[in-house]
């Protein structure tokens, strides 16, 4: 069980507990800047200031897929795409794929759902690449920002 103090403008603290994969999970939060994270473990009192963090928050209410956080493009096998994990077969969706500079790299659609790491034939390199992905998730449109890693 671990104490989470943050200053996110109004000094504030939160019990969580870790997840099975020994991630600390923090929920109800928006995004934005906090300042001053400390986490405490709370049998030992062990403690550690992660200083300021901004914090992207993920919509787990999202029905129709799940993202990768990074993908390997080595021809191994394992982690060669990057593409979305489709949840629900109601799940339409038009995803675009950008560089840090704002460059459109790739669309992808339900048809031609994955990316090889490349841009016209030229291999990209390891970096943080950025995603809009516009869906309709058979209630509402919606649209869902996040970024992965591209490791060579």
């Amino acid at each position: 069980e671990y104490t989470v103090s943050y200053n996110d403008g109004t000094s504030q603290s939160v019990t969580i507990f870790s997840d099975s994969n020994g991630e600390i999970v923090l929920t109800g939060l928006p995004s934005g800047l906090y300042g001053s994270i400390t986490v405490e473990e709370v049998g030992t009192g062990c403690s550690d200031d992660l200083g300021q963090v901004d914090l992207n928050c993920i919509n787990e209410n999202t029905l129709c897929f799940k993202t990768k956080k990074f993908f390997t493009p080595n021809n191994d096998g394992y982690n060669d795409f990057w593409n979305l994990e489709v949840i629900s077969n109601n799940c339409v969706y038009t995803l675009y794929i950008f560089d840090r500079y704002g460059k459109l790299l790739k669309t992808l659609t339900p048809e031609n759902d994955k990316w090889d790491g490349t841009y016209r034939g030229v291999d990209m390199p390891s970096n943080d690449y950025w995603y809009l992905i516009m869906y309709f998730d058979g209630l509402n449109n919606q649209h869902y920002t996040s970024h992965f890693a591209l490791k060579r």
